[in-house]
């Protein structure tokens, strides 16, 4: 598995769907440095999985990011500390500061 950039207690602050062009984009706030902006997007997005179940209570606040390789494009997966799964498969992933 690749690993994304640590945004280990980074807070997610908002996703965006953009239909069309099937393409996600995933704004956070990290604690390092100091309250910068990270944007992650997947691009040619296939399938989009975003439950808020809530399972250890309400945290807005990321575990873990992977990225696995699917041969045709890849599976991303945003672990929340609250027990949460955010899951993208799309064909491209790009990471980015939010200027």
């Amino acid at each position: 598995m690749i690993v994304l950039r640590d945004l280990r207690d980074a807070t997610l602050q908002n996703i965006h769907l953009n239909w069309d062009p099937a393409v996600v984009r995933i704004e956070f706030k990290t604690a390092e440095p100091e309250s910068e902006m990270v944007v992650v997007q997947a691009h040619g997005v296939v399938d989009f999985q975003c439950p808020r179940l809530q399972p250890n209570g309400p945290s807005c606040s990321v575990a873990t990011t992977a990225i696995a390789s699917t041969g045709e494009g890849y599976i991303m997966n945003i672990e929340m500390q609250n027990g949460e799964s955010l899951r993208i498969d799309c064909k491209a992933v790009s990471m980015s500061p939010n200027n």
